[in-house]
């Protein structure tokens, strides 16, 4: 069984490797907010802070590792304009985020991406937003494609997956790698807008994990990148490279698994998330070892995460 394992790590890696490849294909810009809104895609078109957008916890739980926005016109973050992200009427692009809020009125357009200036039609190039009880809407200013969440929830406490995408005057938008909704009649065009990109204006909640591409993502990329797990980079004052501060044992395991800490005195929060990113369970530990029970998990892969004393550590771990 340990021998299954490891040649399942070992393939797992070896598609991750892949896919990682596949899916930066025309990365033109990349935002993971790891502790800051610098762009990963080595372009360098980093975000500028207007007003104080705050680090957050991702959907992963990971501290620092997303911003929140406060719901107002003076805080969001800015990338000054480039040319990268024109788009002529003809061109393609595609946008990928994650999402966590919405206002409490379910009214006004909250800026997730956009660039243009929404006081000027003729001068709006496009915008990832939610508007009218917080639905998604992709377009042209409010000409393009609309979510369908026909619940009014607030607070929101769920995570959405985005992706919109542009080709050739249609407009597509996916919800958690699902396709909600398309425009293929061909009126709505992009104005070439040389505006800055916004970041989270009026918008209420957290942003995180945001990809911009030339090109169009096909229905494989876009559910590769919804089960990535977290691409919040851990610093090195976070994570010491080469040294584990947990072992855990067995693993493989059919009932149950023991992190035996390294530093016992330290208070831990332990994670288990599934493969797409779901905490499925969640424990604090003041000891030095804890017991977790997983007879009620289905068998599989799962991620376990460790955090202690502001450092990170994940490992993955195999019901059988």
């Amino acid at each position: 069984m340990k021998r299954k394992f490891l040649k399942l790590l070992a393939f797992s890696l070896v598609i991750t490797v892949n896919i990682t490849g596949q899916i930066n294909n025309g990365l033109k810009a990349y935002y993971p907010f790891s502790g800051n809104a610098n762009d990963y895609s080595g372009q360098n078109f980093h975000g500028k802070f207007v007003g104080n957008p705050t680090l957050t916890t991702d959907r992963f739980g990971m501290e620092n590792c997303a911003y929140q926005f406060p719901g107002n016109e003076t805080t969001y973050i800015q990338i000054k304009y480039n040319s990268i992200f024109d788009v002529s009427p003809q061109g393609a692009f595609s946008i990928s985020l994650w999402h966590q809020g919405g206002t409490k009125f379910g009214s006004g357009l909250q800026e997730l991406f956009q660039k243009g200036d929404p006081s000027n039609t003729d001068n709006y190039g496009y915008t990832l937003a939610l508007y009218d009880l917080n639905k998604p809407v992709f377009g042209n200013g409010l000409l393009g494609v609309w979510g369908t969440r026909d619940t009014f929830i607030y607070p929101d406490t769920n995570w959405y997956h985005l992706v919109a995408i542009y080709n050739n005057k249609n407009w597509y938008l996916y919800e958690n790698a699902i396709l909600q909704s398309t425009n293929l009649s061909g009126k709505y065009g992009i104005a070439q807008a040389r505006n800055n990109i916004r970041i989270g204006k009026e918008y209420l909640g957290k942003i995180d994990d945001i990809r911009f591409y030339n090109r169009v993502l096909d229905t494989n990329e876009i559910f590769q990148i919804f089960k990535l797990s977290s691409s919040c980079q851990i610093t090195e004052s976070e994570n010491i490279p080469g040294q584990s501060f947990a072992n855990i044992f067995p693993n493989p395991t059919n009932t149950s698994l023991t992190v035996a800490l390294q530093r016992p005195n330290d208070f831990t929060f332990i994670s288990i998330y599934n493969l797409m990113g779901v905490e499925l369970s969640k424990y604090s530990v003041n000891s030095g070892n804890a017991n977790i029970d997983l007879t009620n998990f289905a068998n599989g892969i799962y991620i376990i995460r460790i955090h202690s004393n502001g450092m990170f550590e994940n490992k993955l771990i195999e019901k059988y």
